[in-house]
């Protein structure tokens, strides 16, 4: 199934947020921190760096409203109990990311060229025609 959209990254960013922190509170941390495997030395040259690389590249997947309706539910907002189903929605991205790009894979400014990463991301938008939307994981048969 191929996935079309017109502004791959305006459809993202009206739907998602993959956010980053400045990341000051990591100046004061000392020694290793370990991200899905991943070792990052703090107290090394470019460690706080590659971490925040690692972190921003995480397809974050929160809650939302106003969505279309979930089938045979009036139900257009997670909030309060879509937590599970968000995480689960992370993890899969998260492999098929691994998957499809590779575990060294890091996020980039400009994600417009990039049609591997911008297919994947269509998969998980909260539309009924999206395989890994929320609509998707919800609906009754």
């Amino acid at each position: 199934q191929k996935m079309m959209m017109t502004d791959p990254c305006a459809d993202f960013c009206s739907t998602y947020e993959n956010t980053v922190e400045t990341g000051d509170h990591l100046d004061a941390k000392k020694g290793p921190i370990w991200l899905l495997g991943e070792c990052f030395e703090l107290d090394k040259e470019g460690g706080k760096r590659k971490l925040k690389e690692v972190i921003y590249s995480k397809l974050w997947f929160t809650y939302r409203k106003n969505f279309r309706a979930i089938g045979g539910t009036d139900y257009t907002c997670d909030t309060g109990w879509g937590c599970t189903l968000r995480c689960g929605q992370m993890m899969l991205a998260q492999a098929l990311t691994w998957r499809h790009l590779g575990r060294d894979w890091r996020r980039e400014k400009d994600l417009s060229q990039n049609h591997v990463y911008n297919q994947l991301l269509g998969e998980f938008l909260d539309r009924p025609e999206s395989l890994y939307s929320i609509q998707q994981i919800g609906r009754h048969n």
